[in-house]
Formats: structure tokens, C-alpha cells, sequence
């Protein structure tokens, strides 16, 4: 039912103030200097070599050239990879993942209810923030993986009164092997989502922990190795699961050969310690006597893992705080990378980095979502599973419309990924049932190399092109397969294979500059079909436009350009996209705490090439199907807006899709505030919008805002600017707001469309 635009106009006279309803809780700082705003480490005692170099001066990471910002409060902050701290070294230098330490407070009195900080970088178990009360160490919280730190709120009622000192722990060497830390203060109120304290073991700084991708120090597991025999006979075997539980390997075999394999299961050891449970679908061996053995948990532990038909808590699943409405999450464990992204015969195939049995990374196999129409998505059974010492990571995905590897069996075309064995080296397999299931192709590895991540692209010739081989001729083009490579020559860089039967490959070229997760594609510049050029990108996300003929990509420019800023990783394209279009999906690196599930997806966003004044640039906007979700709209239209004279609309709800176009005019600022918090601000005077450099068009800016549960993305002038970042949402999302300050603005146009879940 269409309700009336519900619409008010904030007028603030030079004796009004506006209020908000919902005030932040007050904060107060623990100690002198337990925000670092000194610049000094005044109150803070180090050991060790990781806080040498600190505090940090100054969003660093993004001078380094991260997406990932680190997102300090104020100017000061802890980083121990960094080494700038405003009067030392400069901005942009690193200390890396080597050093170690710890970096204790001054003792100070817990005197409100919880303390308040914001934390990123690794999330292993000795990159942490502390505390010690009574003797005692309690962990309070460790980072997400990704630089940007968020909001935690740790609940230490039970510490009031008492004497505690905190505590930043760094001892992990190598991969995400160091942690960021900023602005501890006390509030009576929580700030954000809560963590409880858990007590943990003193960290011994002579032992450092060794780093990688999710990598954690290992806890003393809770039993012996324990095996039975099973007789499946329902779809899903269950496995319990404890967040940051000690993690013993488990196998499934059948006939003396592991069907199921995972280094780490952080399995519960009791009922009462169950956060969630894993699933895993054992449809294709019903009937079958299985082994069952766990290399090391409680018999009460063991004795949870069950055969059911269902998965305890499904029917929740969608409702969760954080699950996001109208973006691909998986229903349970962690992801990562999208992988093997193609579209086949209607539907659009997502494959994923993912851990069916961890929150953290670990355990890598390829989940797989479908869908029909990019906004409702559909979980299907794993597609490639996990083996003892051999994780399947990431790669591509295309259909053989010519069976150039000759294993069409039916009417199907040939479904074939391509992906990294950690085992063995890059590997194919391949579909004949639409992407269902896979065959690996016996010769595997196709390539042994030192590198990761491929991604196939079938080069078709143009008729003035000389083919690769007189087999090409007739096929009309060859495959291409872009790889992160890495060797002593050119550092680490984009290696371009090629071949015509998937099967044998050779080597072309190599372009160093770019790390992991190489993207290589053709897009028309402004539409014009007769003016095409190429762009290569790695995962993180900087991109070069230029030419390619099948064998070297040679840039147009110098250095690289960006589009995507924020927690945005390791994007990648559907492959043979209907009417050549380039739809993009990348990883979204922000920690879903307290869900069953972890980590997230971008919405799809459509790739153009377009001219600008700087040159030929890439957009992204998000792709038009997003228009099957809308609900209920409100909007407006050519309202003035001064320091005096904002304007609003009144919502309802907790996922909108928001449009809002602007007239700059002589306001030196404008913006777009969401329930009373700022979501779109752009600077009129610096020309910068989050840091970044931001022109009008005509004098105009046009903003859209994607908001989603625990995110929101932003898409500046008609996808010129696209930032990905963590959103606190309460779901109860009440007022938009158009503002301009230090002068006047037009708000030309005003949309809100509210959107309507599409996970379930």
C-alpha cells in the first residue's frame, strides 16, 4: 500500500539548536593520554621491538596505498606495522610484520560500565587488546584482517571498582601479523556491539606466533583422537561449533579414501559451549558406510556430530542483526574471495573462498550461490572441497562454448573453473550439469608456477590479427589465463598464459605491479563499440586501461588509478556476461561478530569506461536489477539549502537504496546525513570527498547510497568514486537529510527507495 511522502524541513535559527533524540552515550577518557592524542606513548610502557615506532600520525595505511584505511580517531593512533609518527621517517613507511611486542597502560580504576575502543589488522589470538584485572588476562577483542578498525564495546561490569591495566598485544610474525588500536574510553553505554572479556593465558613474547592468511596460535585441544563408524542416511552430517575454539582436524572416509577433509574444525566441547552449527551436505553418499575420526576433541564433543535433515537455527537464518538483506552471504562459516563468477544458461554463478566449519578463514572450498536476476540468491551444495594439505583457493570461471577441451558428454555446454591447489599447483575442472558439480581433469596441474589466483579469458581475433597457432585459426581465438605470479626478475605481477585446449598452456608475458587476483577484460569507451580498450586489475582493486592482443597488456599511462576504496578486496568479473557486460562482485573485509557467518559480498556492480578530464577512467554503478527490490519511495525536489535551511525526509525501515543530486552553488560544503549520522559529505573547498579528490559535473554532485544492515556503499558522480564501508545500523532508520553549510546549495533531487529483503 502507497503511503504519501512523509516530508519536513529543518529551519535553525541563530537561537535554535537541533537535537538529536537518540544522543550518543557520553565518553570519557580511562587515563590521560588513553586515546595517544599526545603523540607520545605517555602512560603506556612497551616491550619489545612492535611499539618502537609508535604512536602512528595520520591514516598511513592509506598513504601506502591500502583500500583498507585505517579509520583513526583523531590524529594519533597504534599501528605496529607502520613506522611514521609524525617526527620520525614520513608518511607511507612501514615496519612490517616482523617486530613483536606488547604495550601495557599505566593501572587505572574501571569505573563505568564498558570500555570503548576501535581495533583492526590481524585477527589471530596474540593480536588482541587485553586486559588485566586481579592477576588475570582477559581478551577483549582481535582485528578483522583488514586495516580499518572498528567499534568494540567491551562489557567489564563485573570489573567496577577494580584496579586493570590494558593491554596491546602484537606477537605474531608474518601475515596480518600486527594490530591497530585507537581511543580507549569508559561509557556507561555501550558504543557499539559488545564483546564480553574471555580469560586467556599471558602471552609469552619469546614464542611470537607466526602469521598468514587467518592463521591463529594454536589452543591445547580438548580430547584424545576419536573415530567411529556412521551409515549416512540423512542429507547433512552437523558439526558443533564454538567460536575460538581449539581446532582438531576431522575426516570423513569412505572406502579408505577422505571424501571430506579440514585441517580446522573449531569444534564445541560440550552442548553448552555450541555458538552455531556447521553443515555438510552428505546427500551423494547416503546409503554408504563412512569413518568419521577427529584428531583431538572431548568425548562429550564428539558425540554432538550428528546426521540430521536440518540445520539447527535455519529458521532464523535472514533475521540476524547483521545478515545482509539484498547482498550474497553465506549461511554459515567465513568467506572470502568471490571465485569461478560465470553466467550459464539464465543463471549467475558465484563461487567463494569459504570455511564451512570456522568463523575465521581457514579451510579453503569453494562455496556456490545462483541466482536468476542478481538481487535474489540461492546457497547450493560446496563445489570444491577441502583435502588434506591441499586447500582449493582462488580462481575463474568460463564456459567452453567450443568444447576446445573436448569433455562435453551431453547437451550442456562445458562449465570449467580454474583454480589454485595449494598441493599441487593450477588446476581445471570441469561441468557437464550447469555448474552443479565438477570433474577435475586428471592431468592436473595444468601450470606449476609460484603464484595463485587464475582467471580464464577466451581472446577472440579480429580479422586483422595474426592467430597464436594455425589450431587458433580455426577456433577463431585461444584461451588466456591472468595469474598472480611471482619470481626474482619482476617482483610480483600479472603473468599471462595461453592455450587452446585448456590442457597445455605457455607462458607470454608478465607485467609486475600487481598483487593477487588478476582481472583482464575489454569494455567499449563511452558506449562506442568502435573505440574499445582493456583494463587489468589485481585485488586491490587499482587498474590500468590500455591495449591487449591476446598476449602482453601494454598500459596507456603511467602508474595505476582507482575506483574502489574501503574494505574492498579481491574482486572479480562474471565471465561470458549476456549483451558483454561487466558485472563485478568483490569481498567485503568487515567482521560480522556474534553471527554464524563472517564476512560479506558487494552488491553487483556494472564496469564502464568512460572519458574524463583526467583521461579514460573506469565507473561502477550498481547493476539495474537492483530496481526489483524497491519498495516505497519518498523523494523531493529543488529545495534550496543553506547553513540555515536543511531539509529531511521521514523514513521507515533499515535498507534503502538513496539518490540525491546537488547543485553546489557557493556552499562550501554539502552533504547527505542518514538518521542523524553523516553518510555523504563533500568538501566544496578541497574538492575531496573521503580524502579523495572529487569534481562537480556541471556543478552538480550526484550521491547514491546503498545501505544494508552492516554496510553501506557509496556511489559518487554516476559510479566515478565507489566506497565499500561498514555501516551501524539500528534498523530503525527514520530521517535522510540534504544539508550545505558555509553557503547555499540546490538539493535538485531527493530519492529514497526503501528496498526489500532478497536473502531469504
Amino acid at each position: 500500500m502507497n503511503k504519501k511522502n512523509r516530508i519536513k524541513i529543518s529551519v535553525v535559527g541563530i537561537l535554535m539548536t537541533t537535537v538529536s533524540i537518540f544522543a550518543a552515550p557520553e565518553t570519557y577518557l580511562l587515563f590521560e593520554n588513553s586515546d595517544f592524542e599526545k603523540g607520545t606513548l605517555e602512560n603506556w610502557s612497551s616491550e619489545g621491538n612492535a611499539f618502537k615506532l609508535q604512536p602512528t600520525k595520520g591514516d598511513n595505511p592509506t598513504e601506502r596505498g591500502r583500500s583498507d584505511g585505517s579509520k583513526n580517531q583523531g590524529a594519533y593512533w597504534i599501528g605496529t606495522f607502520e613506522a611514521y609518527t609524525g617526527k620520525s621517517g614520513q608518511a607511507g613507511d612501514v615496519q612490517g610484520d616482523v617486530p613483536t611486542g606488547r604495550l601495557s597502560s599505566k593501572e587505572f580504576t574501571i569505573s563505568h560500565n564498558f570500555i570503548n575502543f576501535i581495533v583492526g589488522a590481524g585477527s589471530h589470538l596474540e593480536t588482541s587488546v587485553r586486559l588485566l584485572v586481579d592477576g588475570k588476562t582477559y581478551l577483549l577483542a582481535s582485528g578483522p584482517s583488514s586495516e580499518t578498525m572498528h567499534q568494540i564495546s567491551a562489557d567489564v561490569r563485573a570489573f567496577n571498582g577494580k584496579k586493570g591495566k590494558l593491554v596491546i598485544l602484537d606477537n605474531v610474525k608474518g601475515g596480518w601479523g600486527h594490530i591497530n588500536a585507537d581511543n580507549f574510553t569508559g561509557s556507561n553505554d555501550p558504543l557499539a556491539r559488545t564483546s564480553k572479556p574471555l580469560e586467556t593465558k599471558r602471552a609469552d613474547l619469546k614464542k611470537p606466533g607466526q602469521g598468514g592468511a587467518g592463521k591463529r596460535k594454536k589452543l591445547p585441544l580438548t580430547g584424545p583422537e576419536q573415530s567411529t563408524k556412521i551409515t549416512l542416511t540423512k542429507k547433512f552430517l552437523l558439526f558443533p561449533i564454538k567460536n575460538g575454539a581449539p581446532r582438531p582436524w576431522v575426516s570423513l572416509s569412505l572406502e579408505g579414501k577422505d571424501v571430506r577433509y579440514f585441517e580446522t574444525a573449531e569444534l564445541a566441547s560440550s552442548a553448552d559451549d555450541i555458538s552455531w552449527w556447521a553443515f555438510e551436505d552428505v546427500s551423494e553418499f547416503k546409503g554408504k558406510q563412512v569413518i568419521l575420526t577427529v584428531g583431538g576433541v572431548s568425548e562429550a564433543g564428539f558425540k554432538l556430530i550428528k546426521q540430521s535433515d536440518s540445520v539447527p537455527g535455519e529458521e532464523k537464518w535472514g533475521e540476524e542483526a547483521l545478515r545482509p538483506q539484498f547482498h550474497f552471504s553465506q549461511k554459515v562459516g567465513w568467506n572470502n574471495d568471490p571465485n569461478g563468477m560465470v553466467y550459464y544458461d539464465g543463471e549467475w554463478h558465484l563461487y567463494l573462498q569459504h570455511n564451512p566449519v570456522g568463523w575465521n578463514w581457514g579451510n579453503m572450498t569453494w562455496a556456490h550461490g545462483v541466482t536468476k536476476d542478481l538481487v535474489h540468491w540461492q546457497q547450493l551444495p560446496n563445489a570444491l572441497h577441502h583435502k588434506e594439505k591441499d586447500a582449493m583457493f582462488s580462481g575463474g570461471g568460463a564456459v567452453d562454448w567450443k568444447n576446445t577441451g573436448g569433455w562435453k558428454t551431453g547437451e550442456n555446454d562445458v562449465v570449467f573453473i580454474t583454480w589454485t591447489s595449494t598441493g599441487r599447483g593450477e588446476c581445471i575442472a570441469y561441468s557437464n550439469d550447469k555448474g552443479r558439480s565438477f570433474t577435475e581433469y586428471e592431468g592436473n596441474p595444468v601450470i606449476k608456477h609460484k603464484g595463485r589466483d587464475p582467471k580464464p579469458l577466451w581472446y577472440s581475433y579480429a580479422d586483422n590479427e595474426n592467430p597464436l597457432s594455425d589450431e587458433a585459426a580455426e577456433l577463431g581465438g585461444h584461451w588466456v589465463l591472468a595469474i598472480y605470479d611471482e619470481d626474482k626478475e619482476y617482483g610480483r605481477g600479472i603473468a599471462i598464459y595461453t592455450s587452446t585446449n585448456l590442457k597445455e598452456w605457455e607462458l607470454q608475458s608478465k607485467l609486475p605491479g600487481y598483487y593477487e587476483c588478476a582481472e583482464i577484460f575489454s569494455l567499449p569507451v563511452d558506449g562506442d563499440k568502435e573505440k574499445v580498450r582493456w583494463v587489468i586489475f589485481a585485488a586491490d582493486a587499482r587498474y590500468a586501461v590500455g591495449s591487449f592482443d591476446g598476449k602482453v597488456f601494454k598500459p596507456g599511462h603511467e602508474g595505476q588509478h582507482q575506483l574502489h576504496s574501503g574494505p574492498f578486496y579481491a574482486s572479480q568479473l562474471f565471465s561470458d556476461a549476456p549483451g558483454g557486460r561487466r558485472i563485478q562482485i568483490g569481498w567485503v573485509r568487515i567482521a560480522l561478530d556474534g553471527m554464524s557467518f563472517n564476512q560479506t559480498f558487494t552488491f553487483p556492480t556494472e564496469l564502464s569506461l568512460r572519458t574524463t578530464d583526467e583521461g579514460i577512467r573506469m565507473f561502477g554503478e550498481p547493476v539495474g536489477e537492483i530496481e526489483k527490490i524497491h519498495g516505497e519511495k519518498h523523494s523531493a525536489e529543488n529545495k534550496s539549502l543553506s547553513d540555515n535551511q536543511a531539509f529531511d525526509l521521514v523514513t521507515s525501515g533499515a535498507l534503502f537504496d538513496i539518490r540525491a543530486t546537488f547543485e553546489v552553488g557557493n556552499a562550501k560544503r554539502i552533504g547527505l546525513n542518514v538518521d542523524g549520522k553523516p553518510a555523504f559529505t563533500y568538501d566544496v573547498e578541497s574538492g575531496k570527498h573521503n580524502k579523495q579528490d572529487l569534481k562537480p559535473v556541471d556543478g552538480k554532485i550526484s550521491v547514491q547510497l546503498l545501505i544494508d544492515r552492516p554496510m553501506m556503499e557509496t556511489f559518487v558522480n554516476k559510479g566515478q568514486m565507489v566506497i565499500t564501508a561498514a555501516y551501524e545500523n539500528d534498523l530503525n532508520i527514520e530521517s535522510v537529510q540534504a544539508f550545505a553549510q558555509g553557503g547555499e546549495a540546490k538539493l535538485i533531487s531527493l530519492e529514497v527507495y526503501e528496498l526489500e529483503a532478497s536473502w531469504k
